[in-house]
């Protein structure tokens, strides 16, 4: 087995975009997970170096989801760092907001940068577009209902500020939906 993980790893950039081989390689991924953890860096290190480009690839994108989620805090970690600067992109990208949002979901601890960069982005008006685009404002809601204490406040007094927008925009609306959302389940655990 360990020779097929070296050959897969020679090609697994290539494999990573093919619509049955990204499956291979994802059972490959798993499976050097599970009984040769030594190999596994072989296989995946190419793959977080073309992370940005797998990300927004129709089938790249489920393999970086599966890292993701197959080892959230180490690998996580690591794709984090590489994608840092372009998760604002990426969230308005039909297949990139997917790995925006695994990180956010599966990466507890590391979301908070993540949740700084799509606050912060390039000022208030991006997070608007992030608001009001069809992918971008999936990625809000999910930051959203992760988002605890501070940070939570700051990106509702942000969005908050341009209630009047969102209000006038149809993915605007969800991101507004989704805060009314996650109020009346926080009142409503009080009595649970």
């Amino acid at each position: 087995m360990q020779l097929i993980i070296l050959r897969v790893a020679q090609n697994c950039l290539e494999l990573a975009r093919g619509q049955a081989s990204c499956c291979i390689l994802q059972e490959c991924i798993e499976y050097s997970n599970n009984n040769l953890r030594q190999l596994q860096e072989v296989l995946i290190s190419p793959l977080i170096q073309d992370v940005y480009d797998l990300s927004k690839h129709p089938y790249g994108n489920y393999v970086i989801q599966f890292m993701i989620q197959l080892d959230g805090t180490n690998i996580g970690r690591r794709i984090i760092k590489e994608l840092t600067h372009k998760f604002v992109e990426l969230s308005m990208d039909k297949y990139g907001s997917n790995v925006v949002e695994k990180c956010l979901s599966c990466c507890e601890g590391i979301s908070n940068d993540i949740i700084f960069e799509i606050l912060e982005g390039n000022g208030r008006d991006r997070l608007i577009q992030i608001c009001t685009n069809q992918y971008g404002n999936f990625v809000v809601q999910t930051v959203m209902s992760i988002a605890k204490g501070k940070i939570r406040k700051l990106l509702e007094k942000a969005i908050k500020s341009h209630w009047l927008v969102l209000q006038q925009h149809l993915y605007g609306r969800n991101v507004i939906s989704s805060i009314r959302r996650d109020k009346k389940k926080a009142k409503l655990s009080k009595y649970v």
